[in-house]
């Protein structure tokens, strides 16, 4: 009886998501429908139908290289799209006396108020006019006047001018002109506004009218309301970091290379907007190889069809793909390729913390009736019962008249 319930719960809970941002969010048309099935399927197999399905085995793998390192952040990859590499440009021997001087400050100030390098100093000073006329004291109260602004610790923003410099170029009083326009347009209040630049200090780089046009182009490019593209901007500020045309590349790839339906890989972005912040196709590339490579798959190709059923696992770093197989191996006390197997059959796996996995054999021990030791070969056969949350199976075991 056992057996037939736990091959019921697997098929119903392959459209159920697990919640708080692990997977997919569906829509409550999806949820009802999704209960129904897995209410039907366990009337069905408690009368003794359906023989329980074993998991796939992975392939041994044939790949191991290493990961690509990561974008540093949407505000680096940003800069570079706008702004073309420079090389130390000291003052010319043409200039005058008294420019040299005030470039040479100022090349100072910014090596001590920021903590760059004196190339990386001189490279700013080449596009950026003004910070050229800014000395060390000067750079020290916009950068005082800015962590006030933002309500941010100063050495956060320090490390946030230090990545962008310029942000010492803005004027106090067009730096609060541009924060109020960033609360006007998303419809938040200064403080909330506040949160979101010191979290993406480079928004304040941008003009209003450019930010206009990049949550109009968000809001086009994943088929959202304008309140829903605000929301998902509260929420991941660095999307507007980014031109509109780098965010439909990334967007175009991610469905092109794991094969996703447009619709599906729009939700999914909604869901974790950090699949295009933070994920170039270098990155998403690295990610996919070193995927095969943990989870024992013969090629990358073969993780992008595993990661197609939790695009979001391509956010979680090789080593903590590797943690995380390891957690679920202790947890379900079998070996690490067999962790790795279930894995790769049930990818979601990868996002649910260990804590949330343990609650979850516990849980399928209360919903079935049986020991933690019986749950935890259910879960080993089954690893999708590990993504219904505990509700879901309690539910529809009763529903189902599965004797309580």
């Amino acid at each position: 009886m056992v057996g037939h319930l736990l091959a019921a719960a697997l098929v119903a809970t392959s459209a159920v998501q697990p919640p708080n941002g692990w997977a997919e969010a569906a829509s409550p048309p999806q949820e009802e429908e999704a209960r129904h099935t897995i209410v039907g399927r366990l009337r069905r197999l408690v009368k003794g139908s359906d023989a329980a399905p074993a998991a796939p085995a992975a392939a041994a793998a044939d790949t191991d290289q290493q990961q690509h390192q990561q974008q540093a952040s949407s505000e680096q990859g940003q800069q570079r799209q706008q702004q073309p590499e420079q090389k130390q440009q000291k003052p010319s021997p043409l200039a005058s006396p008294a420019d040299a001087r005030k470039r040479e400050a100022a090349a100072a100030g910014l090596q001590e108020v920021l903590g760059i390098s004196e190339d990386e100093a001189w490279a700013e000073l080449a596009h950026d006019t003004t910070l050229a006329t800014l000395n060390k004291k000067q750079m020290q109260d916009r950068l005082n006047k800015l962590s006030k602004l933002v309500r941010a610790p100063q050495d956060d923003m320090r490390r946030a001018a230090a990545r962008l410099p310029r942000l010492l170029s803005l004027e106090p009083r067009e730096a609060k002109a541009r924060l109020r326009a960033c609360a006007e347009l998303l419809r938040i209040d200064d403080r909330r506004a506040a949160e979101l630049v010191a979290r993406q200090p480079g928004l304040l780089l941008h003009a209003p009218d450019t930010l206009k046009l990049r949550l109009k182009g968000l809001s086009a490019l994943l088929q959202l309301s304008a309140v829903d593209a605000r929301s998902l901007v509260a929420r991941e500020p660095g999307l507007l970091a980014f031109r509109l045309a780098e965010l439909r590349a990334r967007m175009d790839f991610l469905i092109e290379r794991l094969g996703l339906p447009p619709q599906r890989a729009h939700a999914a972005a909604v869901k974790a907007p950090a699949l295009l912040t933070q994920l170039p196709r270098q990155t998403v590339e690295a990610r996919l190889v070193s995927l095969a490579s943990l989870l024992g798959l013969r090629s990358a190709d073969a993780a992008a069809a595993a990661a197609a059923r939790a695009p979001a696992v391509l956010l979680e770093p090789p080593g903590m793909v590797e943690a995380q197989i390891a957690n679920l191996g202790r947890i379900l006390e079998v070996k690490p390729s067999e962790a790795a197997a279930l894995v790769a059959s049930q990818p979601s796996l990868l996002l649910l913390p260990p804590q949330v996995m343990r609650s979850r054999v516990e849980a399928l021990a209360v919903a079935l009736k049986v020991d933690v030791e019986n749950a935890r070969m259910a879960a080993v056969r089954h690893p999708g019962l590990l993504t219904a949350p505990p509700d879901v199976l309690h539910r529809a075991a009763q529903e189902a008249g599965v004797p309580q």
